[in-house]
């Protein structure tokens, strides 16, 4: 009981509202909301690959699976018209009429160069 009192106290305090605001506020720039939950891209990643052995997996195939609900349907106008771009790319990349190189990917195509930022080796 104490520990709840104290867990209530400190969500109710000046100081986790600021903090709250803060990440609420950040929350609401993000163009692409994804659907992930705890698992993450890594926990995304494992299940692709169990559920489609010997298939790559690329950065554009994760991007639209972790934005998809568990029918497969993307819920969102934009990111829909995005993941449409994505396919259509993979569809020129197979067909060769479209090359990929390192940095410049599909994900990269379909949704502009990635923010500019430190590199860690």
């Amino acid at each position: 009981k104490a520990q709840w009192d104290a867990f209530v106290a400190s969500r109710l305090s000046q100081d986790f509202e600021s903090v709250h605001s803060q990440h609420a506020q950040i929350r609401e720039k993000l163009e692409y909301n994804h659907r992930l939950s705890q698992k993450g891209y890594a926990g995304l990643e494992d299940e692709l690959e169990e559920t489609m052995p010997g298939v790559e997996i690329d950065r554009s195939t994760l991007w639209k699976r972790a934005r998809q609900d568990k029918h497969g349907n993307i819920p969102y106008p934009k990111v829909a018209e995005k993941a449409k771009l994505i396919d259509d790319l993979q569809k020129q990349v197979s067909e060769g009429k479209v090359r990929v190189d390192g940095s410049k990917d599909v994900l990269t195509m379909a949704l502009g160069p990635e923010h500019p930022g430190r590199l860690r080796g």
